[in-house]
């Protein structure tokens, strides 16, 4: 992205939160009728389409997980370290929500039904964006 588009994702960065609207969505998302725990294929698991080949591009993982964490705070600071430091921020969370979909962030569901097939969604999103790191 942009300088452009990190500078407009950070205007629009606010501890406010949006009027709930699950109850009324909830029937045209496919999380509320299935459980969560899809897994990404085995071989050739990206069909025709290629991996990330951005070379320009440095992509860093971000491990989203629990309530823990203040979500307009790592939000602020990864479009910032975006802006600053031109690298693509790629959120890994392993919950159907992350909380940084809101702020513009590109999200990657981690599943999976044992740590082992979550580890292995990692590393193929890893393969794909071509993270070396993941924080």
């Amino acid at each position: 992205m942009t300088a452009d588009e990190w500078s407009m994702i950070i205007t629009k960065i606010a501890p406010l939160n949006a009027e709930p609207l699950d109850d009324i969505l909830e029937v045209f998302d496919i999380r509320y009728s299935s459980n969560g725990n899809c897994i990404l294929p085995d071989n050739g698991w990206h069909s025709s389409q290629k991996a990330f080949q951005n070379s320009s591009t440095v992509c860093i993982g971000v491990r989203v997980d629990g309530d823990n964490i203040d979500r307009t705070d790592l939000s602020m600071k990864l479009a910032s370290m975006a802006l600053e430091k031109e690298i693509m921020p790629i959120i890994f969370s392993r919950g159907d929500y992350s909380g940084m979909e809101k702020f513009g962030f590109r999200v990657e569901k981690v599943s999976g039904k044992t740590e082992a097939q979550r580890l292995e969604c990692e590393e193929q999103l890893k393969r794909f964006w071509n993270i070396s790191v993941v924080i």
